[in-house]
């Protein structure tokens, strides 16, 4: 069955949104897409304008509500050097949202460019260790203090974090 619909995973806690057009589950669609279990729940939205969102790359996006930037909504690539761009489609890149990347390697290093002004989201991080010892490098073109960092990595103990600012990233 064919469905005008937008599904949102959040990693944390496992929770998948599916926001629909219509008014109820389309046809074609059983019971299980309304399936919940102690550790993992299913949210099924409807009636829902849905985000105007696209690929690149290894990228996925959204446009932002000026119809001129973009926010990151996740890297699906396996490059351990992510190079953030300053422009999608012509769009300039001003945001990376919650659940963005989950660090599951060693030595990912991630390059952003000065034109990210939002990085993560109130309820999430926007890269996220899934085990422990593994490391993330991010070196900012921008100045220290150019964006906000408190949103930027969830990490234990024994992950690690390098924030380098004033890189030239090419």
């Amino acid at each position: 069955a064919e469905a005008n619909a937008f599904a949102y995973y959040n990693s944390s806690p496992y929770t998948s949104y599916f926001y629909f057009e219509s008014a109820s589950l389309p046809t074609g669609f059983d019971s299980m897409w309304t399936a919940s279990t102690s550790t993992y729940y299913t949210n099924l939205l409807y009636n829902q304008t849905l985000p105007e969102y696209d690929f690149s790359g290894d990228f996925v996006y959204e446009v932002n509500a000026d119809k001129q930037t973009v926010t990151l909504l996740q890297y699906n690539g396996q490059d351990k050097n992510i190079r953030i761009p300053r422009a999608i489609d012509g769009k300039i890149v001003t945001g990376i949202a919650g659940n963005f990347y989950s660090v599951s390697t060693y030595g990912i290093t991630v390059y952003i460019p000065k034109t990210v002004t939002t990085i993560g989201s109130s309820s999430n991080y926007a890269f996220l260790y899934t085990s422990s010892g593994y490391t993330l490098t991010v070196n900012f073109e921008g100045a220290s203090g150019s964006v906000s960092t408190s949103r930027l990595y969830s990490y234990s103990s024994s992950s690690y974090l390098t924030i380098n600012w004033n890189q030239n990233i090419g």
